[in-house]
């Protein structure tokens, strides 16, 4: 095993991930509203699955406050974004996911094609996704997480959502 493993692309690899991680948080701290980091509260931290929420002992993102203010019993995920976009002067939304060697890959749906993509789901090419695809493999196709969402704070007409897989 240890003559197949190539330690200076495992490194890059490796370092890829973290740098990966590292922009992730903030963004997270800067949809916030912090400056920084360090400046994240307790109450800032949010869990995007129930499982990591048990785990990690802190509140499931989407069941207070902003995100769960568009939802309403009964209503479709779809047309909740749909109504959310028009309401907030959303007119972008990024759906994103972090692929096994830590890239992020995204897809910028116009608001008026989330409604399609909250249903079907936005596809990707697996192969290029670095998922041990190859082209003849058929698209992977991800949901946007309605809990994740976001509006950019530096981009008022563009709301980011994590995929659900």
């Amino acid at each position: 095993m240890a003559s197949r493993l190539d330690p200076v692309l495992g490194g890059r690899r490796l370092a890829n991930y973290l740098s990966v991680l590292t922009l992730e948080a903030q963004t997270i701290a800067r949809a916030c509203g912090k400056s920084h980091l360090h400046n994240l509260e307790p109450e800032d931290l949010v869990a995007l699955t129930v499982e990591a929420a048990a785990m990690a002992k802190v509140p499931l993102a989407g069941l207070t406050g902003y995100r769960a203010s568009f939802r309403k019993k009964g209503a479709s995920m779809a047309s909740d974004l749909e109504k959310l976009a028009k309401s907030k002067g959303i007119k972008y939304f990024l759906i994103s996911f972090t692929d096994l060697f830590g890239g992020q890959r995204s897809k910028l749906v116009p608001a008026q094609a989330i409604n399609a993509m909250a249903k079907s789901g936005a596809g990707f090419a697996g192969f290029a996704t670095w998922l041990d695809m190859t082209p003849a493999d058929s698209d992977m196709f991800v949901l946007p997480d309605t809990d994740s969402l976001i509006q950019l704070p530096w981009k008022k007409m563009s709301a980011g959502s994590r995929a659900m897989r």
